[in-house]
């Protein structure tokens, strides 16, 4: 495959959990991939993992909730690769706390990553995707958006929200041939996940799911992805979709 034939993904989040099972499965499909993390020897973990499957990675370090950082981001995918056709945004990060004890600090802190970070890496992309009139956006949600989340208000906030804005960047970038959607995994058995959760309750989840007793793996959620990211999904845009119940996980 050329380097004019080949698409590039910019994968957000990429320096572990589902970031990393992202990025490794869409390089297994011939997509090159900037992997993208808060921590840059992170993202060269996935880079390591990904050319070991001989994959095409390169890793960024970056924090999304600065924008000249995330310009900065842009550019230098850009400058190796001269496009962007894929934009996946699987940052995140929780805390817990009721409203009434919460900080002000852990509030600002989860809408910065879960929201404010989408919308500055959606922005900058976007424009890149609007001169070329096409390309893809998928991001991270969760069921927390609608269900709720108790001791976690600003989580939950932080994910409608990126409900909201999956909806409307659809709507403005459909007349670019830009497609936008939304996923949400459900509980997912990674590192975050555990630390985040409490062992009883992990282990209570483990045995809800139907299909198979519990929180689904970081490589459950590639196929759903892949099918957003290609043209299995040319039509569908503006979608949040949901891999469970947003109710039972």
């Amino acid at each position: 495959m050329g380097q004019a034939e080949k698409r590039i993904a910019l994968v957000i989040g990429a320096g572990g959990g589902i970031g990393r099972a992202l990025s490794k499965g869409l390089a297994q499909h011939g997509i090159a991939v900037a992997a993208a993390s808060l921590s840059r020897a992170a993202a060269e973990e996935t880079v390591a993992a990904i050319v070991r499957e001989r994959g095409e990675a390169f890793g960024i370090g970056v924090d999304i909730v600065k924008k000249s950082e995330v310009q900065e981001m842009v550019e230098k995918v850009l400058s190796k690769y001269g496009q962007i056709d894929i934009l996946i945004n699987s940052a995140g990060t929780v805390t817990r706390a009721s409203v009434a004890d919460m900080p002000e600090s852990d509030w600002d802190r989860i809408i910065a990553v879960n929201l404010k970070g989408v919308f500055l890496c959606c922005q900058a992309v976007a424009r890149h995707m609007m001169e070329r009139r096409q390309g893809c956006i998928l991001t991270l949600t969760s069921g927390r958006g609608e269900a709720g989340f108790p001791n976690g208000s600003h989580y939950s906030a932080s994910k409608a929200g990126v409900n909201a804005l999956t909806r409307t960047l659809a709507l403005e970038l459909a007349s670019y041939n830009i497609r936008v959607n939304a996923i949400g995994p459900g509980a997912t058995d990674t590192a975050a996940y555990r630390a985040n959760v409490p062992a009883n309750v992990v282990a209570e989840r483990l045995r809800r799911h139907p299909l198979q007793g519990g929180a689904g793996r970081p490589e459950d959620i590639v196929r759903t992805a892949l099918y957003f990211v290609t043209e299995s999904s040319s039509y569908v845009t503006g979608q949040v979709f949901y891999l469970k119940d947003p109710h039972s996980s």
